[in-house]
């Protein structure tokens, strides 16, 4: 047998393996994990995550209830206000007589919200009709500017209620009844 030198002994060695830093530390991680401690961390990290992601599905529901419970008052009364508006619109719209002109203080009530309009919810009473529209835009970011300009053109064509000149108040009702429709949409929104 022939004597080994240290210069053979070293390149029959098995050569080095050099890892990546990332994967040394996912060793070094799971290494960590597998311990007691690591074990705890890890469940308490996990179950507070857990805990969080439920309380905030908690909270998002509740919220979209609170704003359902709101949004419902409001929904009815101006469904309700767009469909008598609409059907006042066309007994005032063409010749003025004298049962025009009752549908013409009667439309008048209901966009001031005067105190003898009788709404269909009982708390948008003495509510004008730009109250309703701040509301809409307020809890559901809707834009109710051309709707705001529309009202303010009827209350002024209606004028008190007098109706003195012939006028076409289903063009502002049609604007209306697009907001309407979109405050609808937003209250569908609120069941899912």
């Amino acid at each position: 047998m022939t004597e080994h030198t240290d210069k053979e002994t070293e390149s029959h060695e098995k050569p080095s393996l050099t890892l990546p830093p990332w994967r040394v530390l996912g060793l070094k991680l799971a290494k960590f994990f597998n311990t007691p401690l690591g074990l705890f961390v890890l469940s308490s990290v996990l179950l507070a995550g857990v805990s969080r992601v439920y309380t905030d599905l908690q909270s998002r529901s509740e919220q979209q209830r609170a704003l359902r419970v709101s949004l419902a008052p409001l929904v009815a009364e101006m469904k309700y206000r767009v469909v008598t508006a609409g059907y006042l619109s066309r007994d005032i719209e063409g010749v003025q007589k004298v049962t025009e002109r009752d549908s013409c203080v009667f439309l008048w009530r209901m966009v001031v919200g005067d105190k003898e309009y009788r709404p269909a919810v009982p708390e948008m009473r003495e509510v004008h009709w730009l109250g309703l529209l701040s509301r809409a835009q307020t809890l559901t970011g809707i834009d109710t500017t051309q709707g705001e300009k529309a009202l303010i053109k009827l209350e002024m064509d209606l004028d008190g209620g007098r109706c003195e000149h012939p006028m076409k108040p289903s063009d502002q009702i049609a604007v209306l009844q697009q907001i309407a429709d979109q405050l609808a949409a937003a209250y569908a929104r609120t069941a899912t």
